[in-house]
């Protein structure tokens, strides 16, 4: 059975962009002076912050000495090792992975949207998915949209794919307990989904791999002010289904 470390990284008000700057490599942080937008550059900061000491803690190294590449339209990949790597953020959260087999991961904030989520899910969605998410009420239906948009996009992530792909396979219920439907492939596949809250806000999660069955590991990184890290076990439910071909 294969293991999907995840790690998760809230940036508020009380965290200190230096003490995760200090965690960056030279090439990073001038990178991240040139970004312009508030909001990006603090993503940026937040995410390489977390996936360097996510992987520090897996190799035993120093955070800055890691050498990671971002490929475009790609994951990350590390020298060191041989983990597949999946990272996401969305508003002040972001989310990293480490995983023995191709796998992804995704987070997205739970928000209202300018249109329902209901009309924009029939732009990219399978149809039963639209059918689905129209038989339920206003909250049932934000959440839900979100939910699914996680799950879809972490196996489109497993796959090396992007958004341009297309959304509508894999395809999923959600209630009574969260099935997929519909795959890409012959593969075997397992999906798992959940939220978290955070002081502000409420996030959807999803992660993918291509293996009938996963276990999974949740911890939070936080920087301590001393150029440490807290790390804090989440244990969290989550409605997990499987694909067998």
């Amino acid at each position: 059975m294969t293991r999907l470390n995840l790690a998760l990284f809230v940036f508020d008000d009380t965290v200190d962009p230096d003490d995760l700057r200090a965690g960056l490599s030279d090439t990073e942080r001038g990178h991240e002076a040139g970004i312009v937008h508030a909001g990006r550059r603090r993503e940026y900061l937040a995410s390489r912050w977390l996936l360097r000491h996510h992987l520090a803690a897996e190799y035993n190294a120093a955070p800055q000495a890691l050498s990671i590449e971002y490929p475009r339209g790609a994951a990350p990949r590390c020298r060191r090792g041989s983990r597949h790597l999946g990272l996401s953020h969305s508003g002040s959260a972001c989310l990293s992975l480490m995983a023995e087999t191709p796998a992804g991961c995704d987070i997205e904030r739970i928000h209202a949207r300018r249109f329902a989520p209901a009309q924009l899910a029939a732009h990219c969605f399978h149809a039963d998915e639209v059918a689905e998410l129209r038989r339920v009420g206003p909250a049932d239906q934000l959440r839900d949209f979100h939910q699914l948009w996680t799950l879809k996009e972490a196996a489109l992530k497993a796959q090396g794919l992007g958004l341009g792909a297309g959304m509508k396979k894999p395809s999923f219920r959600l209630r009574p307990t969260l099935r997929c439907t519909r795959v890409r492939s012959a593969a075997a596949w397992f999906f798992a989904a959940t939220e978290l809250d955070s002081v502000k806000d409420r996030f959807a999660i999803g992660v993918a791999t291509r293996r009938p069955a996963a276990t999974i590991d949740l911890v939070a990184l936080r920087p301590d002010g001393s150029d440490g890290v807290q790390r804090t076990a989440l244990v969290v439910d989550w409605a997990t289904a499987a694909h067998a071909p």
